[in-house]
């Protein structure tokens, strides 16, 4: 590791990118018809691994091991050049603002056949004579020498004067061309570091530029009304609420599972249950009546906002706590019963005949599949938790205990 690239940045940056409620990932995942949210998880990964992995070339007995340790070293650099690049490359096509180091030549100041190359023109070289493409003949367009004229390079050294320096021998199948521009090549470890630090900070930059991406996707939101027919059914509200949730991206995550739940809910046909099952069943759905204005409320403003409304949407009795295992399995079975293969029938119907058994469920709930067993288990779940809340701390029931080892122990608050 070296300390001009700190690995606290990158691990910065991939938070930001999953910042503000997974913005990145919600808005890059299909950005004009193409998954950019892809490429920038690789950029993230590789950044991690290179920044990480990142040493100083060693100076070794061995010219052999040196000369590798400097391919290392370079390719290393160039993995972290690579994904800085493209995280700019990605976020630029949602953005007018452009990469800051495209056309800069002020760390190497390079001249080389005959032209001028930029920094980071110049480094691609550096990365193909030593040691990537070392031997398989790099082209090069010469003025005044016929076309593919090919250059090859010696293994690289570290130079007994100065350890800042690597050199090697610049060949070419071209005795002329040879003569005029081969010969020995260095560089300076310490402007292949300022090279990168430049780039890598501009991290920052990026950072920036995530948070103005977000705040101005927000405000166009928040300035487009969501509108709402209230003259149609709770089931039509929620459908279209919960398409407006998904087009605006930003919100398509928000209480999701529950959203999807409450439609299914909405979805089951009461004349299924018997009376006093359709009676609590009714009731239920009637309290969940609250989520509609919440969760428009929620799209509207774009916003994560902790509603104890949606928390009708959980199982919340110690009833559920003491039989979770069967009423998990039960559930699990109900909600896939369109997905052959998820849920274990057995299981199920263990389960099933275990809680009718206790008297937990009702002897008709084996005539029910699918939502409307789930909602029977939900709404009688609202209706437990009425007299039989699930037990927490502040009640009493799992207050810890201080369990003492030892007499020399100190009891403390």
């Amino acid at each position: 590791m070296i300390a001009k690239i700190d690995p606290e940045l990158s691990r910065k940056f991939r938070s930001k990118v999953h910042d503000h409620n997974e913005f990145v990932r919600l808005h890059f995942v299909d950005l004009n018809g193409k998954d950019v949210w892809s490429k920038i998880c690789s950029c993230m990964d590789w950044l991690d691994v290179a920044v990480q992995g990142l040493e100083l070339p060693d100076q070794h007995q061995n010219m052999n091991v040196t000369s590798l340790s400097f391919t290392h070293f370079i390719v290393t650099i160039d993995i972290i050049f690579e994904s800085i690049k493209n995280l700019w490359v990605s976020f630029e096509q949602a953005t007018n603002i452009q990469y800051p180091y495209e056309n800069d030549c002020s760390i190497f100041n390079a001249n080389e056949f005959g032209r001028n190359f930029s920094d980071e023109e110049y480094f691609k070289k550096i990365r193909a004579w030593f040691g990537l493409h070392a031997v398989n003949g790099n082209k090069e367009d010469i003025e005044g020498y016929p076309k593919n004229i090919r250059f090859f390079t010696s293994w690289s050294s570290a130079s007994f004067f100065n350890e800042n320096v690597f050199s090697l021998q610049l060949y070419s199948n071209n005795s002329c061309a040879e003569e005029q521009y081969g010969g020995t090549k260095e560089i300076e470890v310490n402007k292949v570091i300022e090279f990168i630090e430049r780039r890598y900070n501009t991290l920052y930059e990026l950072m920036n530029i995530i948070d103005e991406l977000y705040d101005k996707e927000k405000q166009r939101l928040q300035q487009t009304p969501v509108l709402l027919n209230k003259n149609s059914t709770y089931l039509e509200q929620m459908e279209q609420l919960y398409r407006e949730s998904k087009e605006r991206r930003l919100t398509s995550e928000h209480y999701e599972f529950e959203i999807e739940r409450y439609i299914s809910f909405l979805k089951c046909d009461l004349d299924k249950f018997n009376d006093k099952s359709r009676e609590f069943v009714s009731e239920y759905l009637n309290e969940l009546k609250g989520i509609i204005p919440a969760y428009k409320r929620i799209i509207q403003n774009v916003e994560w906002i902790e509603l104890s409304v949606f928390n009708l949407l959980s199982l919340r009795s110690q009833i559920s706590v003491d039989h979770h295992y069967e009423i998990s399995k039960i559930i699990e079975y109900a909600v896939n019963e369109d997905h052959p293969g998820i849920g274990n029938y057995g299981s199920y119907k263990f389960a099933m005949n275990r809680l009718i058994n206790k008297e937990i469920l009702p002897d008709f709930s084996l005539s029910l599949s699918g939502k409307s067993l789930s909602l029977l288990i939900y709404a009688l779940d609202h209706n437990w938790t009425k007299e039989h809340p699930k037990f927490t701390k502040s009640n009493g029931y799992n207050e810890s205990v201080n369990i003492v080892d030892n007499i020399s122990d100190n009891l403390t608050e």
